[in-house]
């Protein structure tokens, strides 16, 4: 079994909202994640980094594939949104300083 590990890193200024927004997507799109839960990580995660931008906090994020299982995390300035915890339910998970989400293969 492989793996493969991404990671995108940007200053925090707003347009990198954006430009996590798409790494984001592409990778789920790799992965074979259906739209509408591509839509909600999309979201939440623009949630997550601005609240980086917001704070000044340089933004990170990385996504680690396998055939079973992708998984993102990032660094965290506050509490998150209430938004990201709606749309992905357990599957988000926050710790100090940092968030995960989980996916598994279909």
């Amino acid at each position: 079994m492989s793996s493969d590990t991404l990671a995108i890193r940007a200053s925090p200024d707003p347009g990198s909202v954006a430009l996590v927004r798409v790494f984001v997507g592409n990778v789920l799109a790799v992965f074979g994640v259906e739209q509408q839960e591509v839509d909600d990580v999309k979201v939440a995660v623009s949630d997550l980094v601005s609240g980086l931008v917001e704070a000044g906090i340089p933004i990170e994020v990385n996504a680690h594939m396998d055939t079973t299982a992708l998984i993102l995390t990032g660094n965290l300035a506050a509490r998150p949104p209430a938004a990201g915890a709606l749309l992905l339910g357990s599957r988000l998970n926050v710790g100090e300083g940092h968030w995960t989400i989980d996916l598994h293969a279909v």
